[in-house]
C-alpha cells in the first residue's frame, strides 16, 4: 500500500466526483428543511410535543426519499467487517477499493461487528473546497482514525471516521 502514513481525509477525495444537479437540488431541498425546523420550533414550540408523532413520520418518509439509490446499508444496520484475506481481494495495487484507500489502521476492525452511523453520499474535500459524491461508502458507529502512527509517529488528535466501502462489509442477519 502506498501512503501508510496519510490521513484517509487527504485521499478520500480521489473517491469522489462532481456532484450532479440532482444532488445539488438535494443538498438545498435538505438545508432548505432545516432552516425550517429550527425557525418553526424556535416559534411554535408550545406546539411540538403535539407533532412529535407526525414529525418523526415525515422524517422517516423524508430519509427513504432523500437515500441515494441503491443504497445498501442505512443507519443502524448491524455489519460485519470482512476478514482482512477477504478484504484484500478487493483492493487494488495502491490498496483501494473504488478509488477510496484502505487505512492501515481499519485492519484492527476486520472480523468485528458494527452498526452503521450513516451512509455518505457526499463530502466536504478540503483541499479543492468543494463537495464531492462519495457513492457506496458508509460510516460506522464508534469507528474511528485514534490518529496513532501517522504523521511521522507523532499521531493525529482529528478523531475522524474511517469511511468504509460497502465491498468491505457484510450485513448481519
Amino acid at each position: 500500500m502506498q501512503g501508510d502514513d496519510r490521513c484517509q481525509l487527504q485521499v478520500v477525495y480521489h473517491s469522489g466526483g462532481p456532484l450532479t444537479l440532482s444532488d445539488r437540488v438535494r443538498t438545498f431541498l435538505l438545508r432548505l428543511n432545516s432552516a425550517l425546523k429550527r425557525r418553526l420550533v424556535h416559534h411554535f414550540s408550545a406546539m411540538e410535543e403535539a407533532s412529535a408523532a407526525g414529525a418523526s413520520a415525515i422524517n422517516r418518509a423524508a430519509n427513504r426519499l432523500l437515500s441515494p439509490p441503491g443504497a445498501c446499508y442505512q443507519p443502524g444496520d448491524e455489519v460485519e467487517v470482512l476478514t482482512m484475506e477477504e478484504i484484500r481481494r478487493t483492493l487494488d495495487d495502491n490498496g483501494c477499493c473504488g478509488k477510496l484507500q484502505f487505512m492501515p489502521g481499519m485492519a484492527r476492525y476486520a472480523g468485528k461487528r458494527c452498526t452503521v452511523l450513516k451512509p455518505v453520499r457526499t463530502m466536504f474535500d478540503e483541499r479543492a473546497w468543494k463537495m464531492v459524491r462519495v457513492k457506496d461508502t458508509v460510516v460506522l458507529r464508534d469507528v474511528i482514525c485514534d490518529g496513532v502512527e501517522l504523521y511521522d509517529k507523532e499521531g493525529c488528535d482529528r478523531c475522524c471516521y474511517y469511511f468504509w466501502k460497502a465491498d468491505w462489509l457484510r450485513r448481519v442477519r
